[in-house]
């Protein structure tokens, strides 16, 4: 989907069966690049013999997104360290790290807050993790109530400061969504100068949904950040909250389509009434299905229904919940690619499905289409048995 990086956990401590980093590590990804976590402890540990870090350095993920904590009043109420102590173990962990061939993304838990009640101290923390080797530090509203105002005006002095200061660092933003606002604080974030954004896909939990963050700044603010394919899968994926869209086995043929044909009448009485033919083979039998409808995918529906329904008849209990169609490239007007999702059900689960096309009525075919045959998979009988 074009995302670069994807944080999957804490090294395990199983040496033997290994946890979700140890696998999501060995995936043979093409765009994205796996991260482990990690957190810097306030107990005064030797970086050396610290059990956590050691984990970190001889774990799979050649990136670590290491929190540590950016507010001194919280380092103060913690009671374990001072905020001197915490600077140096914020430059003692990234420094073992980096020692250990690690790239770090410094998570700077608390800066907001951090930066209200003492902003030198919040610089500090991001100084120290750059001079100590990381390469990026995301400002993290961990309690998730600031107001995108001020993400905006904290993002843009922190940048300015940084840039002045010669300090060649990416500064990111990891917002969450206590208040309501994770999104919008993205986004001023990126607007005031973050190049980095953390969140979770669909926004899970209290996290960004990096999703609505990737389709605003791609389609309503001109920010160039993944390809038309991958802007497609994105989009099939927030189409709705409730189910995910599936993509049903294509190498099953439980008809092969010959062509079909859609005709729009507008007639003198106001009517508009749709027609569609379908030609399709199933098994060895050539079947022509006319339909009528209230529009050109309903009459495909009803003639789909009709041609297969003399072979499967289970596709009498699937029944449309849903009917979606997006544009992905607006600027294109008419000529747009649109995107259609199907919700379908047969009264036990329901199932998306989606179909992509500059042409509507072939977008809507798809989705349809792998909706049928989906539910055709999942029906406890899909047995060729024609009727009589």
């Amino acid at each position: 989907m074009g995302i670069p990086f994807v944080e999957a956990g804490l090294p395990s401590s199983d040496s033997i069966g290994g946890g979700l980093l140890e696998k999501a590590a060995a995936l043979p990804l093409e765009t994205a690049t796996v991260c482990a976590y990690g957190t810097i402890t306030f107990f005064g540990d030797d970086p050396d013999e610290n059990e956590n870090l050691g984990r970190l350095t001889a774990c799979a993920a050649g990136i670590v997104a290491l929190s540590g904590e950016s507010c001194s009043e919280r380092v103060t109420e913690s009671g374990a360290i001072d905020p001197d102590e915490n600077l140096t173990l914020i430059a003692a962990f990234i420094q073992t790290l980096v020692r250990a061939g690690k790239r770090v993304f410094y998570n700077a838990e608390n800066y907001f807050e951090g930066y209200d009640s003492d902003p030198g101290y919040a610089l500090a923390t991001l100084i120290v993790a750059h001079d100590a080797g990381a390469e990026t530090v995301v400002l993290c509203d961990t309690a998730g109530g600031c107001l995108p105002h001020d993400v905006y005006s904290v993002i843009k002095t922190t940048v300015d400061t940084l840039k002045q200061g010669g300090y060649n660092l990416t500064v990111g933003i990891q917002a969450y969504d206590d208040a309501g606002c994770a999104v919008a604080n993205t986004i001023e974030a990126v607007r005031a100068g973050a190049a980095h954004v953390q969140g979770a896909i669909d926004g899970s939990g209290r996290n960004t949904d990096l999703l609505k963050v990737l389709m605003n700044l791609q389609l309503k603010m001109g920010y160039d950040l993944v390809d038309k394919s991958q802007l497609t899968m994105a989009t099939s994926m927030r189409l709705t909250p409730d189910v995910s869209p599936v993509e049903p086995d294509a190498t099953t043929d439980y008809f092969i389509l010959e062509s079909f044909r859609v005709i729009v009448e507008k007639r003198d009485d106001g009517r508009t009434v749709s027609e569609a033919t379908i030609k399709l083979v199933v098994g060895n039998r050539r079947y022509i299905a006319t339909g009528e409808g209230n529009g050109p995918v309903n009459a495909l529906d009803t003639a789909l229904r009709l041609a297969i329904g003399q072979f499967y008849p289970q596709v009498s209990d699937f029944g449309l919940t849903d009917y979606k169609v997006g544009v992905l490239d607006g600027s294109a007007g008419t000529e747009a690619t649109t995107r259609v999702l199907i919700g379908t059900g047969d009264g036990h689960a329901t199932w998306a499905t989606v179909g992509v096309s500059k042409n509507v009525i072939e977008a809507s075919w798809d989705a349809l289409v792998k909706a049928m045959i989906y539910g055709l998979m999942k029906s406890e009988t899909t047995e060729f048995t024609e009727r009589e």
